[in-house]
């Protein structure tokens, strides 16, 4: 009796290879896009503080970015906050102290920063915070209104 052969023919492995390498090629891509993204608005941002006013150090731009950037300290507690809440807070005090509106069984999870002079930018100014957003609808817009105090000026740097 005749052994039967059970392999693949070669035109059917070829195509096959193409499309598992086509798969791979297509899921590298994705993941490489969604870091250049990620990359990119660390970029947009570090070229906002660099137009800041020159009264604006490069040590007090590090200091906002360190604060307000995608992986600043102020940002990175907002999405702890809103893992314990299901919400963003209402204001930046509310990553000090528990939010009066929050009713004793709710889950706050905080403090989430331990001094309140966390919340205050390199002119000693508190951060400003909106919810939802005005740049950014879906999320929230978080701002130093800069040396001059005065904020929706020039030297503004926010996270848009």
């Amino acid at each position: 009796m005749a052994r039967r052969d059970r392999t693949l023919p070669l035109g059917l492995l070829a195509v096959v290879t193409l499309v598992v390498v086509a798969a791979i090629g297509a899921s590298i891509y994705r993941m490489m896009s969604a870091e250049d993204e990620d990359s990119l608005e660390d970029l947009r941002q570090i070229e906002r503080l660099e137009s800041a006013p020159r009264s604006t150090t490069a040590e007090d731009q590090a200091t906002i970015l360190q604060a307000i950037g995608p992986d600043g300290l102020i940002a990175v507690n907002i999405k702890r906050f809103v893992l314990h809440t299901q919400r963003y807070p209402s204001t930046l005090r509310d990553l000090v102290e528990r939010p009066i509106e929050m009713g004793p069984d709710e889950d706050w999870g905080g403090p989430f920063l331990v001094a309140e002079r966390l919340l205050k930018d390199p002119w000693n100014q508190t951060y400003q915070y909106r919810a939802p957003g005005r740049h950014n609808p879906t999320s929230y817009d978080l701002w130093s209104i800069g040396p001059d105090g005065v904020s929706e000026t020039g030297d503004d740097v926010g996270n848009w």
